[in-house]
């Protein structure tokens, strides 16, 4: 066996049994937090830009997917300000159905964008555009004409209430698609 001779190689991490053990559960409960937020945009029961921003963490904690740390800032200011404007507007209530249009939108929206923008503003820009379009569709189906009329105060409340969490989740998750895949693409060409 061939001994590397690396300057201050004492310095370097040493990998063990253990440090891979750790990191592969942190990649695992990572993906499983990231599924879980999608699943969480559908059922609204616990906030999903919340879920999604800890899968984000454990996956840039496993070593496995690098997220840039303005990333990671950027996002949880996102998810702390989204929060402060959900919690500030207590009075509008939604259902399952009517989370599910802009829910939708804004994660097909999020991989259209990456796929003809990969970068952030491409991610940002289809995620939004999805999410408009998915409140706009539910408010053309019978259910949503009585409860969201589109040019409406209801339908802007609607759209904070329901859209930006699915915004900001979609983008998370698909963020270290982006990284891991899209970008590096990118810089080495």
């Amino acid at each position: 066996m061939h001994e590397w001779n690396i300057p201050n190689a004492s310095i370097l991490p040493k990998t063990n049994k253990i440090h891979t053990v750790i990191t592969t559960f942190y990649f695992i409960l990572g993906i499983i937090a990231l599924v879980a937020a999608v699943v969480l945009l559908f059922k609204p029961i616990v906030p999903s830009p919340f879920v999604a921003y800890g899968g984000l963490w454990l996956l840039n904690l496993s070593h496995r997917v690098w997220i840039d740390p303005n990333q990671l800032i950027f996002w949880g200011i996102a998810v702390v300000l989204l929060m402060l404007i959900n919690f500030a507007r207590p009075d509008v209530k939604h259902s399952t159905t009517a989370a599910a249009y802009p829910s939708a939108g804004a994660i097909v929206g999020a991989l259209l964008g990456i796929v003809a923008f990969p970068d952030n503003a491409g991610l940002i820009i289809g995620s939004a555009l999805g999410a408009i379009l998915g409140a706009f569709a539910f408010s053309r189906t019978p259910r949503g004409r009585l409860a969201v009329k589109f040019p409406s105060s209801k339908f802007f409340a609607y759209l904070c209430s329901v859209g930006l969490p699915a915004v900001v989740t979609s983008c998370i998750v698909a963020l270290p698609v982006l990284m891991t895949y899209l970008i590096p693409e990118q810089i080495l060409q």
